[in-house]
């Protein structure tokens, strides 16, 4: 997690752009300072690499070792759809929330 004091970075980092255009600009610099693309790029790999040995170890294990990776690879792929949808109405909830504080506002 990391905080930063929004206002005062953007005013850093360019005073003559638009607000979005600066947001965009401080969220790039946040996420260059922190190595993000290279830190979901390992995730990515490891989580391959995980699999395949899991798989290996499967194979070697007899049928029942190979049914149950089937189910683990199963319900892997419930939870990456179950993931997307929460963060799909984390989404929603936060624009419904802003689009009221608008009206509210108004």
């Amino acid at each position: 997690m990391f905080f930063t004091n929004g206002d005062d970075v953007q005013r850093f980092i360019s005073g003559h752009v638009s607000s979005r255009e600066r947001q965009g600009l401080v969220h790039e610099s946040i996420r260059r300072l922190l190595g993000l693309d290279a830190l979901r790029t390992a995730k990515g790999d490891l989580e391959s690499v995980h699999k395949r040995l899991r798989g290996e170890a499967a194979k070697k294990g007899g049928s029942d070792t190979s049914k149950l990776e089937e189910e683990l690879a199963a319900s892997d792929v419930e939870i990456s759809r179950l993931s997307e949808s929460i963060d799909g109405l984390n989404d929603r909830i936060t624009n419904m929330s802003s689009q009221k504080a608008a009206w509210e506002r108004s």
